[in-house]
């Protein structure tokens, strides 16, 4: 065997790790027929054979959990019930795997109140025994995003909004706030792109445009309006294309 040491000390700069990094799969392929163990280090004391052996040591299932913070271990168990989800979902083209929404008759007719009316707003829930349904009901005195915020019925659990966001926009929100559980958080976002296309397609012409938001701060006037590509820490937004 042989060991591969990528020593990255925590005063080296930002963009020498980054090719350290980038470059540590071209070396390991370079070394092809050889048995590699892969050993980072950031400090000198760090650097011995002892460490060297413990990091590298075959590890238990049951020990790699027990590393994991208990959110860690939440969010791995939201990935794997997805992905189950997902391969046992209808498989589409090119072996490409969508998870569909079933609306429900309350969804539709609250979008058709939407649409028809002003100063409304739809609030969508998963429901269902898989959670595959989208259920709905109409806000009323909502006329722009931040008409939302200390709603009392968006508080803190996951939901979805569609709201109005100008005269001929729509914009759909995720709305997954900070302590929310992992994995019903993960199963809204898993859904969202199915969302995207019903709502397209009850929104009477109307342009639909995505966000998703943690904070009642997030909710402003400007949440649903076209605008240049936002920052990392700002909510994103897109307009759904057709």
């Amino acid at each position: 065997d042989w060991g591969l040491l990528a020593w990255a000390p925590d005063g080296a700069q930002r963009k020498q790790k980054m090719l350290l990094a980038a470059s540590h799969t071209t070396v390991r392929e370079a070394l092809e027929g050889l048995t590699i163990k892969a050993f980072h280090a950031t400090d000198r004391g760090d650097v011995t054979l002892e460490e060297f052996l413990a990091k590298t040591q075959p590890v238990s299932e049951a020990d790699r959990r027990s590393a994991m913070t208990l959110e860690e271990q939440q969010v791995e168990d939201a990935k794997r019930e997805m992905e189950q989800t997902r391969a046992a979902a209808p498989k589409k083209l090119a072996g490409l795997v969508a998870l569909q929404l079933r609306t429900t008759e309350s969804f539709t007719e609250a979008m058709a109140a939407l649409v028809g009316g002003s100063d409304k707003a739809v609030l969508a829930s998963l429901s269902g025994a898989s959670g595959e349904e989208l259920s709905g009901e109409v806000l009323d005195g909502v006329p722009a995003p931040p008409a939302l915020r200390g709603h009392p019925r968006l508080q803190g659990e996951p939901r979805y909004v569609v709201a109005g966001a100008g005269p001929d926009r729509l914009v759909v929100i995720s709305w997954l706030p900070e302590g929310a559980p992992v994995k019903l958080k993960m199963r809204y976002s898993t859904f969202k792109a199915s969302l995207l296309q019903v709502v397209k397609e009850a929104a009477g012409g109307k342009a639909v445009v995505a966000a998703e938001v943690s904070e009642a701060d997030d909710l402003t006037e400007g949440l649903g309006a076209a605008a240049p590509e936002a920052p990392e820490d700002a909510p994103a937004a897109a307009e759904v294309s057709e």
